[in-house]
């Protein structure tokens, strides 16, 4: 998943990135903070943040999930604050 969207990663880093998205999504996923109605878009959105991590030259798997988790919380509570079409 990771690999198709930036080809500028060499194979150890791609593999370094989904090992930090797979941990980063699992614990999403189990910790409930992941809307089941949108879980390709949680997906993507992890999968974004990591990448963008990584490019800052963060090549840990454990801060590269933790920092994803980070910034998707933040990005989640920041869409929970929109107002929504319905006038919430």
């Amino acid at each position: 998943m990771l690999a198709r969207r930036d080809s500028a990663f060499g194979p150890e880093a791609v593999q370094r990135l989904n090992r930090a998205f797979q941990r980063a999504w699992r614990f999403v996923r189990r910790s409930g903070e992941a809307d089941p109605a949108s879980d390709e878009h949680s997906r993507t959105s992890i999968a974004l943040h990591v990448m963008a991590i990584a490019r800052t030259g963060e090549n840990s798997v454990q801060r590269l999930a933790k920092a994803a988790i980070d910034r998707f919380r933040q990005q989640r509570a920041l869409e929970d604050r929109r107002p929504d079409s319905k006038g919430g």
